[in-house]
């Protein structure tokens, strides 16, 4: 019995092994399927905007400090996805607006007090009013002009009127604390931010006027009131600003645990207008690499139809090269991320190549969905997710490595077996494509129905009864985008 059913999930999912990718002008890829006809050739794209930020592509932030920025940002940088970090020294050097071009978000921090902090919070200030987002960071609170332990200091020029957070007049506290009260679990800095310790080199901050706190640590301050540990304010004008209240290259000592990294993180990529989304792709872009589909493997494309004669529910996604748009097998054994919070309601761990995991995702941007993550080779993974959680690896299918994605609104429907389903239907006789599918339920194949066979997968029409009432039993039609959506399901990048 184990047999069969692991027959029918192969013979009812997607993509087949045969088809390989090629690189234009250089011939065929290497690899097991052997290369596409010149009539089949597939070649990878770059998905366009779909957002203020493409899902696919990275946040780029510039570290600014009078010390130890370089190590903050490579620290960063391999302990964060879907971020990339460059650092300035602006101990003696005031930006310049050059400096800030390409980057999506500034993080500032500090070393020990120093001189330069009027013109470099002015820069910074510049930056933030022309649409850039910008987290603070300790010891900035140590330069703040309202800080006495340090006797007057010069303050951060105009970036003070922008930010979440001032001092608490002393600066950073040099004891050890944990995180306390989640203020607002639901803002998307603090999604999968459920803790941190750190020994020292935090707090030391308060509120300013237009701050909100998210987070607070779990003792008192100077003041007799608890720090916030991360604080937001979106100004009238410009892009913006968060402020946190640990060190970020705290990693150069130790003495940190919890969700440090996922903090700075979610920080930076909400200020960088990256996050506000709540679904993320679920490969994560490399520095050479992109998340991709084809013409041949989108969501209920007529190119699959036309190679498989069986409709295509979902899309396939790979990392390639983009330019070079080299074959997916550069995706072999790369991790696969939920795209929201949600639960696994099912994993097949032994199909092969059609292994797959069955999570719902109750509120994907506002859509209700089940999701099928396919080709991959399931992680045992508690029953909640939250996005970006790694689920599991892409499974090595040679040239033809990728996730399948089919997200299904029906989420009744259990597609981990085959479903059967009729449906009225509008057919296009000149082109043989189904263009309408309503009125879904039933047992009869009556007049003006259609019968489907549906897996996680893939959709096929299997007979029908015209509008005379004559039965055809041989019916295998193309459904195109409209129909498919009538049908419950929807694409990835309809979420954005």
């Amino acid at each position: 019995m184990k047999k069969f059913i692991h027959l029918l999930l192969a013979v009812f999912v997607v993509c087949p092994v045969s088809y390989a990718f090629t690189s234009p002008g250089n011939g065929a890829d290497s690899g097991t399927g052997g290369a596409i006809p010149a009539t089949k050739n597939v070649l990878w794209h770059y998905f366009p905007d779909k957002d203020v930020k493409n899902p696919t592509q990275n946040t780029n932030v510039l570290v600014m400090s009078n010390q130890y920025e370089d190590f903050a940002a490579q620290d960063l940088e391999a302990n964060t996805s879907g971020i990339n970090f460059a650092s300035l020294n602006v101990s003696s050097y005031v930006p310049q607006p050059a400096d800030f071009s390409g980057y999506d978000a500034v993080l500032l921090f500090e070393d020990g007090i120093f001189n330069n902090t009027i013109d470099v919070g002015n820069a910074i200030y510049n930056y933030q009013q022309g649409g850039g987002g910008v987290v603070l960071a300790t010891f900035v609170d140590q330069d703040w002009s309202n800080n006495t332990k340090y006797g007057p200091r010069p303050g951060w020029g105009n970036l003070e009127s922008v930010s979440p957070l001032i001092s608490d007049t002393q600066g950073c506290e040099y004891n050890a604390d944990n995180m306390g009260t989640i203020l607002d679990p639901g803002h998307p800095i603090m999604n999968g931010v459920n803790s941190l310790y750190a020994d020292s080199y935090r707090g030391g901050t308060q509120l300013s006027p237009d701050g909100t706190a998210l987070a607070l640590w779990s003792t008192p301050n100077f003041l007799g009131t608890n720090d916030p540990i991360v604080a937001i304010y979106t100004p009238v004008t410009g892009g913006r600003t968060a402020a946190i209240s640990v060190m970020p290259h705290y990693g150069n000592f130790g003495g940190f645990s919890g969700d440090y990294y996922r903090l700075f993180q979610n920080a930076l990529q909400w200020v960088a207008g990256g996050n506000d989304s709540n679904v993320v792709p679920p490969l994560h872009q490399e520095s050479n690499l992109i998340m991709t589909s084809s013409d041949y493997s989108n969501f209920s494309t007529l190119a699959y139809y036309n190679a498989m004669k069986i409709n295509h529910s979902g899309v396939d996604l790979a990392l390639s090269r983009y330019g070079t748009r080299t074959a997916s097998k550069v995706s072999a054994g790369k991790e696969v991320h939920a795209i929201c919070d949600g639960t696994v309601e099912f994993t097949h761990s032994d199909g092969g190549l059609y292994s797959f995991m069955k999570v719902h995702h109750p509120d994907c941007n506002g859509q209700d969905i089940m999701a099928y993550y396919g080709h991959i080779s399931p992680y045992e993974v508690s029953t909640e997710v939250i996005k970006d959680d790694p689920v599991g690896t892409i499974k090595d299918w040679a040239n033809n490595s990728h996730v399948h994605l089919t997200l299904d609104t029906k989420t009744n429907r259990d597609l981990k077996s085959i479903k059967y389903e009729i449906c009225s239907f509008t057919l296009d006789a000149a082109t043989n494509t189904v263009t309408s599918l309503t009125n879904c339920g039933g047992t009869s194949l009556t007049r003006g129905k259609i019968k489907l066979k549906i897996g996680w997968g893939q959709v096929k029409t299997l007979a029908y009864r015209d509008n005379q009432g004559h039965l055809h039993n041989t019916s295998n039609f193309y459904i195109n985008e409209n129909a498919m959506r009538q049908l419950g399901f929807i694409d990835f990048f309809d979420l954005y």
